[in-house]
């Protein structure tokens, strides 16, 4: 209720620093939970009939790196792009700008197969870019952060990127992002009621994750 107000007020008018950043995080609980609600209800129905299907989200916004995110993120899709693009593609058997390169074409046909817009192509490489840092840090930085804040600055970069893939045209994500700077902070265009009801739904979906996690 809250991230369809925002994106549907197509001039941002009543916009501000404080209910972008709330919509921003909102969408990326909401993408989660189509995601992965429609998958583990796939999965359910294909038990009843004896079927047992992969599992394919594994708490991704626990990832402590974006490396880790899309090991936890859409496995079947991420693995299906793995067996049928990246790897006869030359995989990592090959140098590694090449496997850079497969990977950033893994990205961007992943970005494609979302939607024939330039918002899917921009969300695909920036996940190669923020891919492409974490694997470098991970290799060449001998500093491990804390657990905690990598998953939070994870959880962040996921989250902006996913602007791109919500917004219908570049200009439109442009202005999203560009409210994050404006630090105008004013009272928001909803009930106290709405956001406290999102508020305990997001809380209880966060406490039952974190009990999967923790087996």
């Amino acid at each position: 209720m809250i991230v369809d107000r925002f994106y549907s007020n197509s001039a941002f008018e009543s916009v501000n620093t404080t209910f972008t950043i709330i919509a921003i995080v909102l969408y990326s609980i909401q993408i989660y939970c189509d995601f992965s609600g429609y998958t583990d209800i796939a999965i359910g129905i294909a038990k009843l009939f004896g079927f047992n299907l992969m599992d394919n989200f594994e708490r991704p916004y626990f990832a402590k790196n974006p490396i880790q995110f899309w090991r936890r993120w859409h496995i079947s899709l991420s693995t299906w792009f793995r067996d049928y693009v990246f790897i006869p593609l030359g995989g990592s058997r090959v140098s590694h700008f090449k496997t850079m390169t497969n990977i950033l074409i893994v990205f961007l046909v992943s970005g494609l197969w979302h939607g024939a817009n330039w918002t899917f192509v921009i969300w695909g490489f920036g996940h190669f870019l923020i891919y492409l840092l974490s694997d470098s840090f991970i290799k060449h930085i001998p500093i491990k952060l804390p657990r905690i804040i990598s998953g939070i600055l994870t959880f962040a970069a996921v989250s902006l990127l996913w602007v791109f893939f919500k917004s219908q045209t570049i200009h439109e994500a442009y202005t999203v992002l560009d409210n994050l700077l404006l630090f105008n902070f004013y009272n928001m265009p909803f009930s106290r009621f709405d956001f406290l009801q999102v508020l305990f739904l997001s809380f209880t979906l966060l406490i039952s994750d974190i009990l999967i996690e923790k087996k």
